[in-house]
């Protein structure tokens, strides 16, 4: 697909995501997905809270006395990177296999296929809100929570969901022609809570460690982002202006990809 063509598509595309009756089928399609993951489930969104809560308690007890004796909130230094990483991973773990699933639906429907997408990162994303909230209560409860940085809030999480969905979108293009790219995302998350600063300081890390920690895991910018936010870090708003970058860049990339590898990526499936 030409340059043109990817314009007069991308054009297209959202002249019909602007519609009514887009925005019902993704209320609708959000909806089915939230059924689908709580089906028979007891205590349904409760377990994606218990996860980040287990996590907290274990990497606390294991770290604290390592890493966490001098932060007096520590817990939240925890949560807040628990969170972090913890998003990245759900979100685009759900988008490997969304053209794959929904193959079907994207072929005989003439709805936008982003909605499919968007319907599968949407109920992560209500979580992730959730989440934000809880450690925005915790910096509150320590007294850390400034208004000043509290207003980046919106910007960082605006720019880290067009990273996750950016990210996303280029790996469910890369799984329709290997599988294998599953197995490897797999094997690099078990790796990621130990290659992201979630339960240690850059500053304890030799500078060379640190440099690779930060530039070349793209998580570690968002993540001191959103320790800046609810930390009241004023002095270090470096990682917040290559948060707010980052994100709609890894967007644009990975949407320009979509729209250039769609149609031959639905043809392999």
């Amino acid at each position: 697909m030409a340059r043109s063509d990817i314009t007069r598509e991308l054009h297209a595309r959202w002249s019909r995501l602007r519609t009514p009756a887009s925005r019902n089928l993704l209320r609708e399609l959000v909806r089915a997905t939230i059924r689908i993951n709580d089906h028979n489930s007891v205590l349904g969104a409760v377990w994606g809270l218990l996860g980040p809560a287990s996590m907290l308690v274990v990497l606390y007890a294991v770290f604290h006395s390592r890493f966490g004796s001098r932060l007096d909130a520590y817990p939240l230094f925890l949560l807040v990177g628990i969170v972090a990483v913890g998003f990245f991973l759900t979100g685009s773990r759900q988008l490997i296999g969304v053209l794959t699933a929904n193959r079907n639906f994207m072929i005989d429907s003439t709805a936008p296929r982003e909605m499919v997408i968007l319907s599968n990162l949407t109920p992560h994303v209500y979580k992730l809100l959730v989440e934000l909230a809880l450690c925005a209560g915790f910096a509150g409860y320590y007294g850390l929570l400034s208004w000043k940085t509290a207003l980046l809030l919106p910007v960082v999480t605006l720019a880290y969901v067009g990273f996750v969905l950016g990210v996303g979108l280029v790996l469910a293009l890369a799984y329709t022609f290997t599988s294998d790219i599953e197995h490897v995302w797999v094997l690099g998350s078990r790796l990621l809570y130990f290659a992201t600063p979630v339960f240690y300081e850059l500053g304890e890390l030799s500078p060379v460690a640190a440099g690779l920690v930060y530039w070349l895991n793209p998580v570690t910018p968002f993540l001191l982002a959103l320790r800046t936010v609810f930390f009241d870090a004023t002095t270090s708003l470096a990682p917040v202006f290559h948060a707010i970058a980052l994100g709609p860049l890894a967007l644009i990339a990975g949407y320009f990809l979509f729209l250039r590898f769609e149609a031959e990526a639905i043809e392999r499936i």
